[in-house]
């Protein structure tokens, strides 16, 4: 058995042995690596396993009060492209969804020939100064990518770039822009 050893405080004595140190480090070191592990998991397979559906879900169930102001309210949106399939920019209304730093979108796009495209997105919301991750349309094998946007200060716009892969199955990369509507 380990030697017992006397820690004085102004309220008295309090006696421990030298593995109850030990255990309290241990236990200290493995609660930090689970913290860092969940925090880098739980956004990962919030988006994977249950996207854009459990994420608008979520943020219908969550009250009022809980909401960050990023990303609610109505916005428009308008992302660019050089294609022959749609026009140069594409302005619409963008539907937001927010759980916790989780951010899902909804919108309808046409093509030049009138055909209406479901698109949604889900990604994460990074200290509350960039959004990052993934869109896609509803259709199998349909358009997809990812895309990055630096969230303005004043919290009512966020721009940046879209990257995905086209219908003719090359990448292309372009501006997307989010505007809170006024």
């Amino acid at each position: 058995m380990l030697p017992m050893r006397v820690l004085r405080y102004n309220m008295g004595e309090v006696m421990f042995e030298s593995k109850d140190i030990l255990i309290l480090l241990l236990g200290f070191g493995l609660g930090l690596i689970a913290s860092i592990f969940a925090n880098l998991v739980t956004g990962p397979i919030l988006q994977t396993l249950i996207g854009y559906n459990a994420i608008s879900i979520l943020d219908r169930l969550t009250p009022r009060w809980m909401k960050n102001e990023i990303f609610t309210g109505s916005w428009q949106q308008n992302w660019h492209v050089k294609s022959t399939k749609f026009k140069p920019q594409n302005k619409n209304t963008i539907e937001f969804r927010r759980f916790l730093n989780q951010v899902a979108t909804y919108h309808i796009s046409k093509t030049l020939s009138g055909a209406r495209i479901k698109y949604h997105s889900h990604g994460s919301v990074i200290d509350n100064r960039y959004v990052m991750g993934k869109w896609y349309d509803k259709v199998t094998g349909g358009y997809y990518g990812n895309f990055l946007l630096y969230i303005d200060p004043t919290r009512d716009k966020a721009t940046g770039i879209w990257t995905g892969i086209s219908s003719e199955k090359k990448v292309k990369s372009n501006k997307w822009e989010w505007q809170k509507s006024k």
